[in-house]
């Protein structure tokens, strides 16, 4: 045999192997996309569930926020202390129901409120004291460190 009939048989047989792997890759995409159609049919079929499911939920989140106001009706205009209580609440519970969370805040929130009801929040001093007398500087070493 020569090596031209040797290159022959090797490009017809590559040649052979390449027709055979495009077939096979055109029956496995048509298979694949006829799998990601019935997925997205799926999808199609049980999304208004989802959005239904989203807005009950919405509603009735929203129905037991304004009892949660009406039963602590000191919690009015406080919404700044009470949204980041319940939010921290929520992170360290997040298997309790959304009213027992609302309960559970509620020492928490009456503590912040306490606690900022002292504070002026309202004067704005139009020239604050940038002095900083009463804070001591950590003293560095000789090599740097403090």
């Amino acid at each position: 045999m020569t090596p031209e009939e040797r290159q022959s048989i090797i490009d017809e047989v590559r040649q052979s192997l390449i027709a055979e792997f495009k077939e096979e890759m055109q029956t496995v995409m048509v298979e694949f996309k006829k799998e990601i159609h019935a997925s997205e049919e799926r999808m199609m079929v049980i999304l208004p569930d989802i959005f239904s499911n989203l807005v009950i939920d919405n509603k009735e989140q929203m129905s037991m926020v304004s009892k949660f106001y009406k039963d602590n009706p000191s919690f009015k205009g406080h919404e700044n202390v009470v949204a980041p209580v319940v939010s921290e609440v929520d992170g360290k519970n997040p298997l309790l129901s959304y009213p027992e969370k609302l309960k559970k805040s509620v020492p928490e929130i009456k503590k912040r409120i306490e606690q900022m009801s002292g504070l002026d929040m309202k004067t704005i001093d139009s020239n604050p004291s940038r002095r900083f007398d009463k804070i001591n500087p950590p003293r560095l070493g000789s090599n740097g460190k403090i």
